[in-house]
């Protein structure tokens, strides 16, 4: 028992004598001295925070819901107790109303990963809302969250973390828990309603002016991946496709099955539309047939034939006057139907591969259809004359959704895919307007609509939620990185210290180590960055880096010029080190077949390969007794130890099956390298000797970054991974001294050099830096 049934009769005492006592006054301060009397048993008074972590479990879930009633969701909101202990989703559901500019951007902080907050506790919702508060400029927010008093002072600080358009999201909604594959607005009796379909088989109906769900409907027969809606005589209807035939017709506000629509085959797709003054539903199905069905009376008027393959997409538009039918197919071409009489206007294909997309809209008095391929692009295509208009490529994968709109008086066409980006296009100009990052995965739908005359867009996907994103802004796109960074490193000229990453989306940027301002932006690669080391050459700073597409390169960190591009491989580069040989730089690439290569700088042809029996996952340079050496991590089997001069290999040792991820340092005057396998146990081995100095039972989660330092004589590393937990560690006495929670996994980290353990970090789409105090010794 947690006590709620009991509070709750003593709420609703309480308020049922406040509301006998209060009778004709305005019920908005009568709610407020409801609250206020609740809120009072916690010592929440006067702007002084209260002490939530005593708080009855009643309060922490609805002390949000009173507050909106009351007029008080702004002082709440600057309470740090409250946002760390009151339970997520209250807390989200309450931020809609956030009134003052103060209050609006706390609002955007805790939004930045609410779906992150349930399964942590108060301690790590403060960690997390500490890092977005730094991400979002909200320097009030970390101010409430170190005046929380009942949790132990914080013992770390962001010092920054690179900026994305967290502003830009105005509701998360949860409550599918399959992935969501069709999104819809409407609008129904003046109130805007968002439409989601999942592949849990069901269908819910949000109120886009508050986030909040209004109904579900479950269709056990229903694929979730064909859905449309449409609103008639105030009923909101939703048709699903069916996996053996059909057409399901629900009544969503009712939960009530009006009707199925039989006669056709497998329908992959659905669409909805108006003509000769009925409504009118349509099914995409195999061999390119496309089901019309009269809505009113389910009776099959025709079947559109001519389509090749598979329809998967389908939208209606208008040209001339006549309604037109839009099916997008497996084989990639977008056919064109006139609907009164069934005849084929255009066949179009790009050569891009399947349309899984489609949409339709306006350019400069034009009518064009949208379509989204397997390959890429989002295609632009005139249906007057069937000419392609546009192709925008700007997508890294299959692009899943599409829609039109408008925004600030400009004809858009907002895109969605497997990038897990949301991306809007200027279709008057034909150029890019922004990019909508937040969702943990892919993409598969996207639509636009409007609450209070604000444009918006609503976007689901494999990650379960549902986004709705203000885009009147200039649709600007932020600076930090739009896929997942997998890869950071220091270095930079003298005087100008700077942080490097990569990741999925093939870009290299480079930032102010001292303030996190982007410097430049290194492009070269065209897929994914998965390594980087940074050194000299002939006293110039350096970067070297690697990834999917088998390519070396070189770069110059001071000019961001390109220096050299090694010689390509098909093999993925998935580590990548900077040394001395002799006396001249060399840098070395390891790669998927196990081949680690040697290259002077303006090789065309390794100084030196050498071919090991397994993956590369891990290297780094060192030198012992003066002797260059490459310490290096396999997927399969023991670390290996190099001799650069020569190539000879010294040493093997570690007990893992396989390493995942490896640190060198200098720890108690012994060179080390510190060891991560799958089984999750951290090994320190010195390079000297080879013998295993210690290890540290860590946690089952995959690890995939490691930090080695000696801090004020304590030795330390530091462990980071899928859960997005920094831990760091007394290698000594094996304590785990603090647990930092960041607000995503975390696949990159080093240390950077002084007294304290500073930390940059590549955490999902972000990179940042944290300085860790560490508790002295006991």
């Amino acid at each position: 028992m947690d006590g709620t049934v009991l509070y709750r009769l003593f709420h609703q005492g309480l308020a049922d004598y406040l509301w006998t006592r209060h009778a004709g006054d305005d019920p908005q301060q009568t709610e407020r001295a409801l609250l206020t009397r609740l809120l009072a048993g916690i010592g929440h008074r006067n702007g002084e925070p209260g002490r939530w972590a005593d708080a009855e479990p009643y309060l922490l879930r609805h002390a949000a819901e009173h507050a909106i009633q009351a007029d008080y969701v702004d002082e709440l909101l600057a309470d740090g107790g409250f946002l760390v202990h009151a339970e997520p989703d209250a807390v989200a559901a309450c931020l809609y109303a956030a009134d003052s500019a103060r209050a609006r951007s706390t609002a955007t902080v805790y939004r930045a990963s609410v779906d992150r907050h349930a399964p942590l506790d108060a301690a790590g919702r403060r960690d997390m809302l500490a890092v977005d508060a730094c991400r979002v400029g909200a320097p009030h927010v970390l101010a409430a969250l170190a005046a929380v008093s009942d949790l132990p002072p914080m013992q770390w600080r962001p010092r920054w973390v690179t900026a994305d358009d967290s502003a830009a999201l105005r509701h998360l909604m949860t409550g599918h828990t399959g992935a969501i594959y069709n999104a819809f607005v409407v609008e129904l009796d003046g109130t805007p309603l968002a439409v989601t379909s999942a592949s849990d088989r069901t269908v819910r109906v949000w109120d886009l002016r508050n986030g909040r769900e209004l109904s579900v409907v479950t269709d056990p027969d229903g694929s979730g991946y064909a859905m449309a809606t449409a609103g008639a005589d105030g009923t909101l209807m939703a048709l699903i496709g069916l996996d053996t035939g059909g057409v399901h017709v629900w009544d969503l506000l009712n939960g009530r099955l009006i009707r199925t629509l039989t006669g056709g085959g497998t329908v992959s797709s659905v669409a909805v539309t108006s003509h000769a003054d009925r409504l009118i539903a349509l099914g995409g199905g195999d061999e390119g047939f496309v089901y019309i069905w009269d809505l009113g009376n389910g009776e099959l008027l025709r079947t559109l034939e001519g389509g090749r393959g598979q329809i998967q997409a389908l939208a209606v538009g208008a040209v001339d006057g006549r309604t037109v039918v839009i099916g997008g197919s497996y084989d990639g071409w977008v056919s064109v139907w006139d609907l009164a009489d069934g005849s084929r206007v255009h066949a179009m294909t790009d050569g891009n591969g399947w349309i899984g997309a489609l949409a339709t809209g306006d350019l400069r008095g034009r009518p064009v259809a949208v379509s989204g391929s397997s390959a890429g692009p989002v295609t632009v295509w005139d249906l007057v004359d069937g000419r392609q208009v546009y192709s925008f490529t700007d997508h890294a994968g299959d692009v899943a959704g599409v829609a039109t709109g408008t925004v600030a008086g400009h004809a858009v066409a907002v895109s969605a895919g497997s990038d897990a980006t949301v991306r809007l296009w200027d279709l008057d100009a034909g150029t890019p307007m922004g990019v909508l990052i937040g969702h943990d995965n892919r993409v598969n739908a996207v639509a636009t609509g409007e609450i209070g005359g604000e444009p918006v867009v609503v976007s689901g996907g494999l990650d379960s939620t549902t986004r709705v994103w203000n885009v009147a802004g200039d649709g600007a796109t932020p600076d930090g990185h739009v896929g997942w960074v997998y890869a950071v490193a220091t270095g930079g000229p003298i005087g100008r210290p700077v942080a490097v990453s990569a990741g999925s989306d093939a870009q290299i940027r480079v930032w102010d180590l001292g303030n996190g301002q982007l410097i430049f932006t290194l492009g070269g690669h065209d897929r994914a960055v998965w390594s980087l080391a940074t050194g000299t050459l002939h006293n110039r700073p350096v970067l070297a880096s690697g990834g999917d597409d088998g390519t070396l390169r070189l770069w110059d960190l001071g000019t961001g010029d390109l220096i050299h591009a090694f010689a390509a491989n098909r093999e993925r580069i998935t580590a990548t080190a900077i040394a001395q040989v002799g006396g001249e730089p060399v840098v070395i690439s390891g790669r998927e077949n196990g081949e680690i290569s040697i290259w002077r700088r303006a090789d065309e042809r390794p100084l030196r390969s050498i071919a090991t029996d397994s993956a590369v996952t891990a290297m780094a340079a060192v030198t012992i007794d003066g002797r260059p050496m490459l310490v290096t991590g396999h997927r399969d089997g023991p670390l290996r130890v190099l001799d650069l001069a020569d190539g000879r290999q010294l040493r093997t040792f570690g007990s893992h099956a396989g390493t995942l991820v490896i640190a060198t340092a200098v720890l108690a005057g012994i060179p080390v390298v510190v060891t991560v396998g799958d089984m999750a146990v951290v090994e320190v081995w010195s390079l000297t000797d080879g013998r295993l100095v210690d290890t540290v039972e860590h946690r089952d989660t995959w690890v995939h970054a490691l930090v080695a330092r000696e801090i004020a004589g304590r030795p330390v590393v530091l462990t980071a991974g899928n859960d997005g937990q920094l831990h760091v560690w007394d290698i000594t006495t094996r304590a785990l001294l603090d647990v930092v929670t960041l607000p995503g996994a975390v696949y990159a980290a080093t240390a950077l050099a002084g007294d304290t353990l500073t930390v940059l970090a590549g955490f999902d789409r972000h990179v940042g830096v944290v300085e860790i105090n560490l508790p002295g010794r006991a």
